[in-house]
């Protein structure tokens, strides 16, 4: 189990102390770059974990968007759905400076007025200029328009690079919640033979996947299940409308987040009342082979981009279909995190990334995908989880 604190009605994994050396990190970062503040914005779990990160509760915890600016020192200045003129989020807020909630959807047009201005004033107030963006793909255009109108001679920086890199660097509370999280799939997993039955839909499979996940501290979930007589893909929950047959390969891949919203991944292929063709055997077992080998290779100071080269390698020389998305990035609060095996990526592995490695192995026969999680050492990524590899027979 890990450590757990009551906030008022919230349930964090983390300390005061804990979540004070996020922010002053950030700070201290600021400082050295002679910015003011750093502006960012989360809408919902899978790509908002940097409001985790520093003010932790879930970026849709209060729905439709949450904006933080985050000041060279003092606390947080916070813009999210509530009523107005009372708090964003009075139940556990720690941190915060100024706590401003007004009704906010992003599809009504009339929220352009209302966190904008107050957003403007309160910068204008300190005196705040120099402005950093995180994540900048995600902040409002609105927002950020508004700001550099209304904030006389303001500019604008783009930190992504270098708070990718403060975040990627995991404390002890960190790691220990990433430990427990993968603990979390490997449970899962292993309970995964009691939903898998014939006659029974896709989604009714992820349905239970999901219940027992939020039964054993599940904080945020991803199930996709697919299920096929030769070739089951890995199917998001709008897709899961099949009916599994006797003799079907499934394909289950669980990604959850378990307290704190630190995220995991776990992939297997099942083979439902038969025994699995040569085809899933053998692709099944080169995916093996390839995440054992990319693994090896996720070392500090290595380029990622190298792991997509060896797997399109390995895709072409074995008879595979070539290409790939997300297949190997670090974890956190986000469940894709830098560094990211993919072309563009700037930063490098280091020490104690933990890492998701779920290589896909498609040809005309059969489709394998094996995913685990990984922790980067000076030798190489070494496997987190317990769960048996290959194809699991029910």
């Amino acid at each position: 189990m890990v450590d757990t604190y009551q906030i008022g009605r919230f349930i964090s994994a983390f300390s005061d102390e804990e979540l004070e050396s996020r922010r002053l990190a950030a700070q201290q970062y600021m400082k050295e770059k002679d910015l003011d503040a750093i502006i960012l914005y989360g809408s919902e779990f899978r790509a908002g974990g940097v409001v985790r990160y520093y003010i932790d509760f879930p970026a849709d915890f209060c729905k439709y968007g949450s904006h933080i600016i985050l000041p060279r020192e003092g606390g947080i200045a916070f813009f999210a759905h509530g009523p107005f003129q009372n708090n964003a989020f009075p139940y556990g807020a720690r941190g915060i400076d100024l706590n401003f909630g007004a009704p906010y959807t992003p599809n009504w047009p009339a929220v352009k007025n209302f966190f904008a201005p107050p957003a403007a004033a309160w910068l204008n107030l300190r005196g705040y200029k120099k402005l950093g963006i995180y994540h900048q793909n995600m902040v409002p255009f609105y927002f950020m328009d508004y700001i550099l109108r209304k904030v006389e001679g303001s500019t604008l920086t783009n930190v992504d690079d270098d708070l990718d890199l403060i975040r990627s660097r995991k404390s002890d509370t960190e790691i220990t919640l990433l430990k427990h999280s993968v603990g979390l799939h490997d449970q899962l997993m292993a309970a995964v033979p009691e939903f898998l039955k014939p006659g029974r839909l896709e989604r009714d499979v992820a349905a239970d996947i999901k219940k027992l996940s939020w039964d054993i501290g599940s904080d945020q979930w991803t199930i996709n299940i697919g299920s096929d007589a030769k070739k089951a893909d890995n199917l998001f929950f709008e897709l899961q409308n099949r009916e599994i047959q006797a003799g079907d390969t499934v394909n289950v891949f669980i990604q959850i987040s378990g307290p704190g919203s630190y995220w995991g991944t776990l992939s297997r292929m099942f083979v439902v009342g038969g025994e699995p063709s040569e085809a899933l055997v053998k692709a099944t077992e080169d995916s093996v082979k390839i995440q054992t080998e990319l693994a090896a290779m996720a070392k500090p100071g290595v380029q990622p981009v190298e792991l997509r080269k060896a797997l399109l390698k390995f895709q072409e020389e074995n008879g595979y279909k070539t290409g790939s998305v997300f297949f190997a990035h670090a974890q956190g609060t986000d469940p894709i995190e830098r560094p990211a095996a993919e072309e563009g990526e700037t930063l490098t592995f280091e020490e104690n990334n933990v890492l998701a490695i779920y290589p896909v192995l498609e040809n005309d026969e059969t489709l394998a995908q094996s995913g685990d999680n990984f922790i980067v050492t000076k030798d190489g990524a070494v496997r987190m989880n317990k769960t048996a590899q290959g194809v699991m027979r029910v």
